[in-house]
């Protein structure tokens, strides 16, 4: 089955078809850190092309994920994200008139074995030795900032984006409890911690 890209309109040049592409996926609302990812593995990818955009076929999308797993023997987490970028910029070209069929649907991303066991935490040891480094700055602000942010991260499980992301209005405290506005977690959303 012979799946080739035809174009209906004429492609940009590359810069400036990354460059509509980005534009499209900021309009999209996609993160920054989904923007960045999926522009650098789109970049990626066509300088592994060694064809014109015009000539691209499935088969350059298989080979290309061949490449990641057998020759950089990437893990298949990376190698999904990769094609998953893959995939929204093939339907992006499709949806915007540049080729006339959409192969992004046809793209398999590896099964990934799910782990059956919870991560592993850190033992009293060890938060103990991370507590006595971050307290061991000979500048006495800085000491106090980096034992906080530690204890905020091991009593909170908040994510380090989220840490650096927190302003003091997020910090409510009340009588005898208090909890954590996060305004900006993963995927934007809002949460109470």
């Amino acid at each position: 089955m012979k799946n080739i890209i035809e174009f209906d309109r004429p492609i940009p040049d590359y810069k400036n078809l990354i460059e509509e592409y980005k534009k499209h996926l900021i309009y999209s609302n996609c993160t920054k850190s989904t923007v960045d990812t999926y522009i650098i593995a789109t970049n990626k990818f066509i300088e592994f092309l060694e064809v014109p955009l015009n000539e691209l076929d499935y088969i350059h999308i298989i080979h290309y994920k061949s490449e990641l797993q057998d020759r950089l023997k990437q893990k298949a987490a990376t190698i999904n994200k990769k094609l998953q970028a893959l995939k929204r910029f093939i339907s992006y070209l499709y949806n915007n008139n540049y080729i006339k069929s959409d192969m992004s649907k046809n793209i398999p991303f590896i099964k990934i074995q799910k782990q059956s066991y919870a991560p592993e935490g850190l033992t009293y040891q060890e938060i103990n030795l991370l507590l006595q480094f971050a307290g061991s700055n000979s500048k006495q602000v800085l000491k106090l900032r980096n034992y906080t942010m530690i204890q905020l991260l091991l009593g909170t499980g908040i994510r380090l984006d989220e840490l650096v992301n927190l302003d003091y209005r997020d910090i409510i405290i009340n009588d005898r409890s208090g909890h954590l506005l996060v305004r900006k977690g993963k995927g934007d959303k809002e949460r109470a911690v």
